[in-house]
C-alpha cells in the first residue's frame, strides 16, 4: 500500500514490485486516482481466478475512500488450495491489514481560480477570502485592475 499520483507512477512501482518478487506465483494490484490526466480505478487479478484478487483490493480502498493510491498483493503458492471464497477473504484481508497499519495522508482536492477585480477593491477581495483556506499565487496590476490567481478547496 503505498500513495501514487497517477497512473505512470503505478506502472513503474508494479513493475519493481514484478522485479522483486520473481519467483511469486500472482502480483495483484488495484489503483485509484483523482489526479488528472488518470482519474478512476483499475484492477487486476494477474492470473487468479476472475474477481478473485484485484477486485477484493480494489474494494478495500474503496470501503476506507482512499484515492491516490495503489495497492498490491504478491502471493506464493504454498500447496494449499483457497477456492474462491479464500482467495477473496485472503486478498482483501492484506489489503485491509496494510491499510490499518499505514500512514494515511489527507488531502485535500484544489482549484485554480484567476479574480480580476479594480486595484481599489484588492483589499475587499484580500478580506472576503480570508474567512476560506485560500492560497494566493500570481498577483499583477495591469492599469486600474488587479489580477489575483489562487487556490481554493475543490468543494
Amino acid at each position: 500500500m503505498e500513495p501514487c499520483p497517477d497512473r505512470a507512477a503505478a506502472e513503474g512501482r508494479l513493475a519493481e514490485m514484478r522485479d522483486q518478487s520473481r519467483g511469486a506465483t500472482h502480483v495483484c494490484w488495484a489503483w485509484r486516482f483523482l489526479s488528472e490526466p488518470d482519474p478512476g480505478e483499475a484492477s487486476s487479478d494477474a492470473g487468479e481466478p476472475s474477481g478473485t484478487a484485484g477486485v477484493p483490493i480494489l474494494s478495500a480502498l474503496r470501503s476506507e475512500e482512499l484515492w491516490n493510491v495503489l495497492g498490491i498483493v504478491v502471493r506464493w503458492y504454498g500447496g494449499t488450495k483457497l477456492g474462491r471464497g479464500g482467495l477473496v477473504r485472503a486478498y482483501r484481508g492484506a489489503t485491509a491489514g496494510a491499510i490499518a497499519v499505514a500512514d494515511v495522508i489527507e488531502t485535500v482536492r484544489r482549484r485554480a481560480l484567476t479574480v480580476t477585480v479594480p486595484v481599489d477593491r484588492v483589499g475587499d477581495i484580500h478580506r472576503v477570502l480570508s474567512s476560506f483556506e485560500v492560497s494566493y499565487h500570481e498577483q499583477s496590476v495591469e492599469g486600474t485592475s488587479a489580477t489575483i490567481g489562487i487556490a481554493v478547496r475543490a468543494d
